[in-house]
């Protein structure tokens, strides 16, 4: 039964949603040798936009049929940080939803972006995305879902809190019923375990918080006192390398 989620029930009593079991054990395959599995099921994260996953999902609609949800999900907040929505499972919609996670990021230098080996991944358009903003990619090896476990389970839990409690008309009306998803009840409303029973959006505003603090911190921290500087722009200040951060002196000419 879906706990977590209050649209699993209605006025007519709750409804039970069953899972698809799993192999737990399966270890089917390896990377190829030109791919790299950097993440290596390391799930834990230091802080905010180090290492994020990614992957696509079916989601199946009267009208068009087969739609597609691509996701990406930073691994530090467990947030749904970029996504994309399409009928069609192409190169453009992985792109799309990476775009969309770079979307508020300064600096992507360094990301491992983890993903698993379908054809949108391995893509040239794909990594050549991936290699102009610096973006490090990490493979699943060949039939292991559980290396990309993370997003896996967003996608699963994601259909059994609304997808499957719905039956959608069409693409626009899966669409709403997704962005409300993620962006009203997932992301700023439903407590994660991973992260210590937080939000995702409160876990990420106190990676934010804790950053800002520390970017504080080291500016203040400097020490430019072997730096050999003199500026004497209208004769008013003057710097050298006897004077520490502390002891700045304004020269008045």
């Amino acid at each position: 039964m879906c706990k977590a989620c209050p649209k699993a029930y209605g006025q007519t009593g709750a409804k039970v949603c069953r899972g698809k079991k799993n192999n737990h054990h399966a270890n089917h395959g390896a990377v190829p040798n030109d791919k790299v599995n950097l993440l290596k099921r390391d799930f834990e994260a230091k802080t905010i936009h180090q290492k994020w996953c990614t992957d696509i999902t079916y989601i199946h609609v009267q009208k068009e049929g087969w739609t597609y949800l691509a996701s990406v999900m930073d691994l530090c907040s467990r947030k749904i940080i970029g996504y994309a929505y399409g009928i069609s499972m192409t190169v453009e919609l992985a792109v799309e939803a990476v775009k969309s996670a770079c979307l508020n990021v300064k600096d992507t230098q360094g990301i491992i972006l983890h993903s698993d080996l379908g054809s949108q991944y391995t893509s040239q358009t794909f990594e050549r995305y991936l290699s102009r903003h610096g973006i490090l990619h990490s493979f699943s090896r060949k039939g292991n879902p559980y290396d990309n476990a993370c997003i896996e389970s967003f996608h699963s839990v994601m259909k059994k809190e609304d997808i499957y409690l719905h039956t959608y008309q069409d693409f626009r009306e899966a669409r709403r019923a997704i962005l409300e998803y993620i962006e009203g009840w997932y992301n700023r409303k439903r407590i994660h375990s991973a992260i210590g029973y937080m939000i995702p959006q409160q876990k990420e505003e106190e990676e934010l918080k804790r950053q800002n603090k520390l970017s504080t911190f080291c500016v203040q921290s400097i020490d430019i006192s072997p730096i050999l500087m003199t500026y004497l722009e209208d004769g008013r200040c003057s710097l050298s390398n006897n004077m520490s951060g502390n002891s700045i002196r304004s020269v008045v000419a």
